[in-house]
Formats: structure tokens, C-alpha cells, sequence
């Protein structure tokens, strides 16, 4: 069974949903149960190797960074299949979308029940046009 170590103190809570980037195959996104998503590079990881002696500097070796946002436990996280946005559903009841090359928040939307899950469309209504629009 294959086990890849993280530095202590980088998830603090348990992790609720995990979700790799189709952008770069080497960059996963972890949700965890306070709403904190992180994004995380596992050519980085260990196995079975130690991690720098200070914490800080070993959750810069792996850790890409956090994407603010949500408010509660964090159920599913979405990657889209050709642009660089990720979604995230929860129990806060809000979709938050990211573009995570930028690391910024696009959306955040209400949506008055707690979702388990999210899909993107396959059709090309998000792109870099609309972003003239705006």
C-alpha cells in the first residue's frame, strides 16, 4: 500500500476530498472538514523520508498555498477538464470557483441547500471572452 508523508501541521483537520488538477498532473487539491482547500504539490511528498526540522520550512516544500474561501466542511472539489478553474461545493451552502493559476476567487455563489457534489459542463461557456466582457 502506497503511503506519501506530509509535514506535521500542514492538515491539521481531517480531509474530506481530494481532487487533481488537470492543468498540471502534479498538483492535487485537498479539502479539509473546516473549509480550508489547499493546494498541494506531490512531486514534492516523501515516502518514508524525513521532513526539513522546522515546520514552516516543510510546509513550503510541498505546500503551494491556500485558496480562501468557504466556511464550512468541504465535500467535493471539482477541477474543470481544460481551463485552470477549480469549484467547491459544501456545507456553507456556496459554489466557490477559483482560477487556481492566479490562486483568485472567480465566484462564489448561494445556492440555499448543502450539496455533496459538482460538475463542470462540457461546453466552452467559460472562456478567456467573457473575461473582456467584464
Amino acid at each position: 500500500r502506497p503511503v506519501l508523508y506530509t509535514p506535521e501541521g500542514l492538515f491539521t483537520h481531517r480531509i474530506t476530498t481530494i481532487c487533481q488538477l488537470h492543468n498540471t498532473n502534479t498538483t492535487l487539491a485537498v479539502g479539509d472538514s473546516t473549509g480550508d482547500c489547499h493546494l498541494v504539490d506531490i512531486r514534492r511528498m516523501h515516502s518514508g523520508k524525513q521532513f526539513s526540522a522546522r515546520k514552516q520550512i516543510a510546509k513550503e516544500e510541498i505546500g503551494l498555498g491556500r485558496l480562501v474561501g468557504p466556511g464550512g466542511s468541504i465535500r467535493e472539489l471539482v477541477s474543470h477538464p481544460t481551463l485552470p478553474y477549480l469549484a467547491c461545493v459544501g456545507l456553507d451552502r456556496k459554489l466557490w470557483t477559483w482560477d487556481v493559476s492566479k490562486r483568485k476567487m472567480m465566484d462564489c455563489v448561494y445556492l440555499k441547500q448543502r450539496l455533496n457534489s459538482a460538475l463542470f459542463c462540457a461546453d466552452d461557456c467559460w472562456s478567456a471572452d467573457d473575461e473582456k466582457n467584464d
